[in-house]
């Protein structure tokens, strides 16, 4: 589910690689270059910073990019300090010790063995900080003894998203046909990217069982104007394009009858920082007739990028009687034999009593 996530890992592969090969003379005496990549988040129970460096040599990028040895270090302390900054302080309450571990890749161009991230457990958040988060800064500190090298950035958390639809008012949703559906909320302070992923839950029944699946539909990013907060934006859903979703992700089989569980449709929000949004932004293909693009990092003695995400999920919704018949009949989804809505409740009666 994190999209975000993954779509910023593959900006900042593309923005580091090119920033070794074109900002570095060759003719140069050697120099080292450190590459963070890191996003706090607070509903995360995990906190990774990834830490490379880049690399010259003599063989061909490729070749050297392929070998653990030219895009790790050894031996490096990296500390998360939180420091509180309220009222005009600058007080560290708690100092985040960061230990490495190595981690499956998919293969490509840079090397999948001995793939080190760095990484703790600790909450960056206690039940007693929650409603004053705007007080505390995240300030990042990598030590490479090896240079005698201090690597330092620092960011806030994003604190909160304010949604007013779906709400607590509106048990059921309507996604039917040609109408579209507006997900609604409020940006928030520090923030500029969102992003909505709709997650659907339905049942599949075959002669001798009964399986529960999930599916994805992501939709586009949005961008507020400001990172003030408080600005009105919204998401539309289309029902006919997420019916067309739904048909080109889940395989036909006459063999299979599908149901959609009751409290079938989560809503799941990713909130951007301001920097990550800008380092994405700069990081992108460019459009227009100048390719060339100024790189952007927010790291002292490095580059790459240090900031915050969030995440909210609104979860159990359910769709409304129509979309469930529609489901059933409409020309894009029929072939995935979902059953109708007086047959969906029978079954959902079935799961409640067996429950």
């Amino acid at each position: 589910m994190k999209y975000l996530f993954i779509v910023l890992l593959t900006f900042f592969l593309a923005v580091g690689f090119h920033s070794c090969s074109s900002d570095i003379d060759i003719n140069a005496p050697w120099t080292d270059i450190t590459v963070v990549y890191g996003l706090l988040n607070q509903n995360d129970s995990i906190h990774y910073i990834k830490v490379n460096k880049a690399f010259l040599g003599d063989a061909s990028a490729y070749e050297m990019a392929a070998i653990s040895d030219s895009v790790n270090y050894k031996n490096i302390d990296v500390y998360l300090y939180k420091i509180n900054t309220s009222n005009g302080g600058h007080d560290t309450v708690k100092t985040y010790i960061f230990k490495d571990t190595v981690m499956d890749k998919e293969s490509g161009t840079f090397a999948t063995d001995n793939n080190i991230i760095y990484y703790n457990t600790e909450a960056l958040i206690t039940s007693s900080e929650s409603n004053n988060i705007e007080d505390y800064t995240f300030a990042l500190k990598i030590y490479i003894p090896q240079y005698d090298k201090n690597v330092t950035a620092s960011t806030k958390l994003i604190s909160k998203l304010l949604v007013s639809r779906p709400n607590s008012y509106q048990p059921t949703i309507t996604l039917k046909g040609i109408s579209d559906y507006s997900v609604e909320w409020t940006s928030t302070e520090g923030a500029k990217l969102y992003q909505l992923i709709l997650g659907f839950h339905y049942y599949e029944l075959t002669a001798t069982d009964t399986t529960e699946h999930y599916l994805e539909y992501p939709t586009s990013t949005k961008i507020s104007q400001t990172d003030l907060g408080g600005e009105d934006m919204k998401q539309t859903i289309n029902g006919g394009t997420f019916f067309q979703y739904l048909a080109s992700n889940i395989e036909a089989n006459p063999n299979i009858k599908r149901i959609v569980k009751e409290e079938c449709l989560d809503f799941i929000f990713f909130v951007g920082s301001t920097d990550l949004n800008t380092y994405i932004e700069v990081s992108s293909p460019s459009n227009g007739i100048v390719q060339e693009k100024p790189a952007y990092s927010n790291i002292n003695g490095g580059i790459g990028i240090f900031s915050s995400r969030f995440n909210k999920s609104i979860a159990g919704k359910e769709l409304d009687q129509r979309t469930i018949d529609s489901l059933a009949i409409s020309p894009l989804t029929n072939g995935l034999n979902f059953e109708n809505y007086a047959n969906t409740l029978n079954f959902w009666a079935t799961i409640n009593v067996g429950n």
